[in-house]
Order: structure tokens, then sequence, then C-alpha cells
């Protein structure tokens, strides 16, 4: 046996700890087709360590062969710890983390073979969870749910090779419900979104389908209600705004009130200019103008009717504010505003305060029965008072509110028609060119 001194055993001991725990810089080796290797021309295997400009570490693993294995972490500039992602031959195999800056676990998926699989989590940086979701072999698949920081879910959707769905139960009451609506069976329609909403009710496209039906029944209320609802689940839903502040004036016209005075439009003008706001002004600009602009004018004159009050037309028909009273508000197609010269080229000085051109439902729909006439004697002689039939444009069905398909078939032009065909089931058929 031989005696070796304490010392020069201890020394021998230290030279090969620190052998094991020896690091490479991973800039002093060569990058080859995804490969690091020494200076030698052989693969590296061994721990590596890489720093960012400032010093700090960035990253620190393990290769093998040249390539990852094991556990790498990855840090910011701060040293914070990034991620910490599993490697096995060289692809991402088992647990992929990232964390916040405050070291909390932000998100989380198993990886096979580079590809994410299995379920997915994301977390709230105080630690709650966020989002559950699932992979298979790279594609997104299953149940995808969003949790507020109480646990309580916020929205459920169903993915299908990748693509997100409300899962064919709900996707077929949808088209069920909206059928029924677009043939004016608005209560048959609510009962199916209704039912759709008790078995995913974070949807928010279904409370603003179910408003809009119960707006179509003089149910206001009930609308504003969805209306808030669809708001509450996606706050920056403009179309939900808009439709919350046509049901608030509704409310008013309605009962008679043809124009609601400034206290009453309040809250339904904040609705109009966070629709503008979100990029739906288009659509609510003549709803702007008539309910809050105006209103804003008329308080400064305390509302005394002059010559200040704009000119309003019918259907092509001049009238004044007292006999659009009677109108039922569900009656008007759509509503046009004239200001400044557009409106004094047309209408001359007695436009100087600005037009109003209003057209109701039953004439926009005699324009577009005698344009579509013209065009196929088939659809002439088929006429229907009222029109039931379901229309078609370049394949695709119009559906929504009876005014939303008015105003889409009446804007329609002669010449950009290429064919009109009724089919046997009675659907109108509508190729444009």
């Amino acid at each position: 046996m031989i005696n070796i001194p304490k010392t020069i055993l201890l020394l021998l001991v230290m030279f090969c700890c620190k052998q094991s725990y020896a690091q490479v810089n991973l800039k002093d080796l060569k990058r080859v087709d995804e490969k690091f290797y020494n200076k030698d021309k052989t693969p590296y295997t061994g721990a590596f360590v890489a720093y960012a400009d400032n010093g700090k570490i960035a990253a620190k693993g393990n290769l093998k062969d040249g390539s990852p294995e094991g556990v790498e972490v990855l840090y910011d500039e701060n040293g914070n710890k990034l991620s910490e992602i599993t490697f096995k031959n060289g692809l991402r195999n088992g647990p992929y983390k990232d964390f916040y800056a405050n070291g909390i676990l932000k998100q989380e998926v198993n990886n096979v073979n580079d590809k994410d699989d299995g379920k997915a989590m994301v977390y709230y940086e105080t630690g709650e969870k966020h989002i559950e979701f699932n992979f298979a072999k790279g594609v997104q698949v299953g149940d995808y749910i969003e949790y507020d920081k109480q646990g309580k879910i916020t929205r459920k959707l169903d993915f299908v090779d990748g693509k997100a769905s409300y899962g064919k139960q709900i996707n077929d009451l949808i088209t069920k419900a909206n059928d029924l609506a677009h043939r004016y069976k608005s209560d048959e329609a609510i009962d199916l979104y209704t039912k759709a909403i008790t078995i995913n009710s974070t949807i928010a496209e279904l409370y603003f389908d179910r408003g809009a039906a119960k707006g179509n029944k003089f149910d206001m209320d009930g609308a504003i209600a969805d209306y808030d609802k669809a708001i509450d689940l996606y706050p920056d839903y403009k179309e939900a705004y808009a439709n919350r502040g046509v049901a608030k004036i509704n409310k008013y016209t309605s009962k008679g009130i043809i124009e609601p005075s400034a206290e009453q439009s309040a809250s339904a003008c904040e609705d109009f200019y966070k629709a503008r706001d979100l990029g739906d002004g288009e659509a609510v600009a003549d709803m702007i103008y008539v309910h809050c602009e105006r209103n804003k004018i008329k308080s400064s004159t305390d509302t005394i009717k002059s010559k200040s009050d704009p000119l309003f037309f019918m259907d092509g028909k001049k009238t004044d504010q007292t006999a659009l009273k009677g109108i039922d508000p569900n009656d008007v197609l759509e509503i046009e505003v004239l200001k400044s010269a557009s409106a004094t080229s047309s209408y001359g000085p007695e436009g100087k305060n600005g037009v109003i051109l209003m057209t109701s439902n039953d004439f926009g729909i005699k324009a577009y029965q005698n344009v579509l006439s013209t065009l196929s004697k088939k659809y002439a002689d088929s006429v229907r008072v009222p029109d039931t039939f379901l229309y078609h444009i370049n394949g695709k069905l119009l559906s929504g509110k009876k005014s939303d398909i008015v105003g889409k078939l009446y804007h329609l032009k002669l010449d950009t028609i290429q064919s009109v065909t009724v089919n046997g089931n009675g659907d109108v058929d509508i190729i444009t060119k």
C-alpha cells in the first residue's frame, strides 16, 4: 500500500472536483450545424456558461457531444431567471418554464422532440392560475380556459387542429338561433342563445346576439343588460357599445320621445363615443350628431325651436320633427346626416343648419325589390309582402337584424349585380360583378 501524504491527497481531491465542475465559456467553442466543438474539432461534452455584454450570466447548462443535454437556464440582463428548458439528445424534451422577473412561474408546458405536448399553464404575476390549455404534437387541441385571479372562468374555447371554436354543440345552437333571428322569430332565437349561454357563459358574442334579439322585440332593458355582459367579458367590444347606446336611445323613442333630451341621451352618448374611439366611428357618426352634438347645441339655446333646426326628410319627402314622433324607430332603416357644404350644395340655403335624411325599412325593401325584379322575372313574379326570402350575396347568407339585411340589399346598385336567381327553396342568390 502506497502511503500518500494528506496534503497531497487534499490537493488531488480539490483538482478532481475543480475538473468536474469546470464550465467552458460558450464563446470559446465553435458552433457548426447546431453543435459546439472544442478547438481540436471534437464535440464538446460538459458544462457551459454564456455571458451578456454587461458581464452577467446570460445562460448556463450542459452539452453532450456538442448538443444541449439536461436543464438549460436563461437569464435577463439583470441576472433574473427567464427560462428553464429541458433537453435530451439535442431536442427539447421535458418541462419548459418561463418566469417573471420576481421569480414567480409565468408559464409552463411539456415538450416532446421540440414540440409542445400535453397541458400548458399560464399564471398571473402574483402566482394565480390564468390560462389552461392543451397541445398534441405541437398543435393546440381541446379546452382553452381563462380564469380571473379569484379562480372564476372568464373565457372558454375548444380547439380542433389548432383552430379555436366554441364546440359543435354551441356552434349548432348559434347557427339555428341566427337563422331564427333572421326570420324575426326573436323569442325562439333568444331561447337558443340562452341555452348556449348555459353551456358556456363566457362567450361575449352570445350575449351580444341575444341582446340584439331582445331589442328587436322592444325589450330594451333586457338588451342593455346583455350588452353590459358582453362588454364585461370583452371590454373593447365596439359593436356592443354602439348597440347599447342605440338601445338606451330606443328606450325613449319607442315611447314616442323622438328626440331624447341631453340628460336622457348622456349615457347613450358615452357609449357612442366609446364605440367611435374603438374604431366604429362610421357606424355611430349619425347617432353622435343627432343625439349628442345637436343636443349640446340645443341646450345652449335653451332648447327653443328656431331657424337653427335642420331640415328633415323621410323617404325623400320633406317633413318635420313633429311628424317624426309617430315613427317606430325599428321601422327606420338608416339615418344620413349632411352638414356644411354637403348640405347646402344639395339643398341650398335651407340646408345651412344641416339635413337629416331618414329611410324606412319599407322604402328600402321596395327599392331593392325593384332593382332585383329588373334582373330576374322569376323574382319579380315571386315578390312577397312581407319579404320572407333568404338572401345570399356571392354565396354568403345575409343574417342579423332586419335593418342590417335590408340595408345591404338596399345599397346594391343595378350596375354592380351580375345575376339574380331564385332557387327551389325560395332562397335568392345574388352574384355581384
